[in-house]
């Protein structure tokens, strides 16, 4: 009898080990939609939402251990420069009312990068800032992405130790995902700006900036090859989906974009 539920035990601890390895390949991006929007599979929600609670807590220890390191570099951007930018973005990707709530801080250092934790700070480096951000449509689009990966938990889970001292090449790790996965976040974008009324041309021409910057693009960007392949997607989807580009009244929204940008 010992011997039985011994073996029971050890079956059923294979059958858990099998499943987390099945839902820890699962790309963070798909598997949590289907938890989140797919009646059938309610049951498996609560687990769901355990795991990724996990995978959060990692990724924001990891930023916490970030900003710690490099707090006398970084400074929060102006309460004006703050709701400027959580202004820009008023639809979501349903075309739901949406009210951004991040916290913006700037990182005084040359190299591009920006990256957004789950608790919804996001840093923008004076390199970036400097570099690509030049049209508030460019902007535009980099925010909508930093919430929907804050949203549906877009980042590349990787095992690391609690060292206390992170880097720019650790963050920019956590924002490295799949080919497969950052084609499902550009739908996304492409919607999101669509019901916003953005043109929604503005996707490819962040995607162009990126390659056309090749090495200067290191930590925001994928490889060359895949670079290559998601702008050849987007094109694609765009003249799949069609492109929109109603023009938008720009004067205001121009003043305080460059007041923004003088914060740098």
């Amino acid at each position: 009898m010992q011997a039985l539920r011994y073996i029971t035990k050890k079956k059923r601890q294979c059958q858990l080990c099998s499943l987390l390895l099945l839902l820890s390949s699962c790309s963070s991006l798909e598997w949590i939609i289907e938890l989140d929007r797919t009646e059938s599979i309610k049951k498996n929600v609560s687990f769901g939402r355990e795991k990724r609670s996990s995978l959060l807590f990692f990724i924001q220890n990891v930023y916490d251990e970030f900003v710690g390191v490099n707090k006398s570099s970084i400074s929060k951007y102006s309460v004006p420069s703050k709701m400027y930018l959580n202004s820009l973005i008023k639809r979501d990707e349903k075309g739901d009312d949406l009210e951004l709530s991040f916290n913006f801080y700037l990182w005084r250092v040359d190299e591009p990068f920006y990256f957004v934790s789950p608790d919804g700070d996001v840093i923008f480096t004076r390199g970036f800032v400097d570099r690509f951000l030049q049209t508030e449509d460019i902007l535009k689009v980099v925010l909508i992405e930093c919430y929907l990966r804050s949203k549906y938990s877009v980042y590349n889970f990787k095992d690391s130790y609690p060292t206390g001292f992170k880097t720019i090449s650790d963050l920019s790790g956590l924002l490295q995902v799949g080919l497969k996965d950052k084609g499902l976040l550009n739908k996304w974008v492409y919607t999101q700006l669509k019901k916003n009324k953005i043109d929604t041309n503005s996707i490819l021409y962040w995607m162009q900036e990126k390659i056309r910057a090749d090495m200067g693009a290191y930590y925001i960007a994928s490889n060359r090859s895949e670079s290559l392949k998601e702008e050849q997607y987007i094109k694609e989807y765009l003249l799949q989906k069609g492109i929109y580009n109603e023009e938008e009244e720009f004067n205001l929204q121009s003043k305080k974009f460059f007041k923004f940008k003088r914060e740098n």
